[in-house]
């Protein structure tokens, strides 16, 4: 028996289960934690999407390849794949 969840929900299960065992700056997790939420309401995210919502008013896709460096574009990739299965 397979037991529906809503979307939001087990986007917000296989994020904390994502985050198991990682470690993160308090700025890195703001992020994180916006992106996770931004897949359960969107489906995905892209990285022009940090231009906007939330993500504008903590200095866009600039502060975000700020706090992540070069990782950025590949942990938007594994976030995608991971949350949205």
């Amino acid at each position: 028996d397979e037991t529906l969840e809503p979307y939001p929900e087990r986007v917000r299960r296989r994020y904390q289960e994502w985050l198991t065992g990682r470690d993160f700056t308090p700025q890195q997790r703001w992020w994180l934690d916006e992106i996770a939420r931004h897949i359960g309401i969107n489906l995905s995210i892209q990285v022009e999407d940090l231009n906007y919502y939330a993500f504008q008013n903590r200095g866009g896709q600039v502060a975000a390849a700020r706090v992540f460096g070069g990782r950025l574009v590949g942990i938007l990739e594994e976030l995608n794949g991971v949350l949205s299965e």
